[in-house]
């Protein structure tokens, strides 16, 4: 397509010179160095676009890799979110559990003293008895 703006532009130079300057002609050196230049701007035409191609593909390649970045980022945040809300019911659970081992302690610790004081009650009563029997 630059080559075809290229050539396109240089037919149109070559047109106004002419019409512009009818009994100007140009020299065999000139031509030459127009040829020259018009190679070196299809050359740099030519590897600009050999590098936007690349870019361009380089580009694409980038977007995806992002896309799935994101997608993965997304799935990530959502096993986040679950094991936050997993540790969250754990906790409370743990919770729980810890209230009711209180809980069951103080209960045991109610039932050994008033076994401990039956135990004494039923000693003083046998002493009592043995007491009373002699």
């Amino acid at each position: 397509m630059r080559k075809i703006f290229f050539i396109s532009l240089l037919l149109f130079a070559a047109c106004c010179s002419i019409s512009y300057a009818a009994g100007m002609e140009i020299t065999e050196q000139e031509m030459s160095r127009l040829e020259y230049n018009l190679s070196k701007l299809e050359e740099s035409s030519n590897s600009k676009q050999s590098t936007l191609v690349k870019l361009r593909k380089e580009l694409k390649v980038s977007a995806e890799e992002l896309r799935k970045s994101q997608e993965e980022l997304r799935l990530l945040q959502g096993t986040l979110k679950s094991s936050q809300e997993e540790s969250e019911q754990t906790q409370k659970l743990l919770e729980n559990a810890n209230q009711s081992l209180e809980q069951f302690a103080k209960e045991q610790k109610r039932r050994e003293r008033r076994i401990k004081a039956q135990r004494s009650l039923a000693y003083c009563f046998a002493f009592a008895t043995m007491l009373i029997c002699t």
